[in-house]
C-alpha cells in the first residue's frame, strides 16, 4: 500500500477573467523512486492505496473557496462520484474495488489568491489496478 499525496500547484499570479489551469506533483510513502516530474500520475494505482489532495503547503495566501470533483471511466464513459470536495482536502480517500479501471478526474472551483478571486480546473487521468 502507497500512500499518495497530490500537491495543486497554482501559479504566482492569476488573471481573474481566466479560469485557471492548475498544475500538480504527486509523491508518496514510500517515496516514489524516481521522483514524478510535475504534471505525471503513476503508471498506476493499486487497490487500498490512498490519495490525499492538499494545496496549503505549496501556496501560501491562496484559498479554495469551492471544489467541485467528477469522475469518468475512460474505457466505458461511466460516470463515477459527483461531488462537493470543499471538505475533503487533506484527508486521505483509499483506493477501493470501484476505482478499478482507467479514470479522468475533474476539479473545478473558485480561489482566491492575494486580493483577487478565479475559476481553476484540474484535469488528471489515473489507472487502478
Amino acid at each position: 500500500m502507497t500512500q499518495y499525496t497530490f500537491t495543486l500547484l497554482f501559479p504566482d499570479n492569476i488573471v481573474e477573467s481566466e479560469v485557471t489551469n492548475v498544475n500538480f506533483q504527486v509523491t508518496g510513502d514510500p517515496a516514489l523512486q524516481p521522483p514524478l516530474p510535475e504534471n505525471q500520475m503513476p503508471a498506476t494505482f493499486a487497490v487500498n492505496d490512498t490519495l490525499t489532495f492538499t494545496y496549503h503547503q505549496a501556496n501560501k495566501n491562496l484559498k479554495i473557496d469551492s471544489c467541485l470533483l467528477t469522475q469518468y471511466n475512460t474505457k466505458t464513459s461511466q460516470k463515477g462520484a459527483s461531488e462537493d470536495f470543499i471538505n475533503q482536502f487533506d484527508k486521505p480517500v483509499t483506493l477501493t474495488d470501484s476505482f478499478i479501471g482507467s479514470w479522468i478526474f475533474h476539479l473545478i472551483g473558485m480561489y482566491k489568491f492575494d486580493g483577487k478571486h478565479a475559476a481553476y480546473y484540474l484535469d488528471p487521468e489515473f489507472t487502478c489496478s
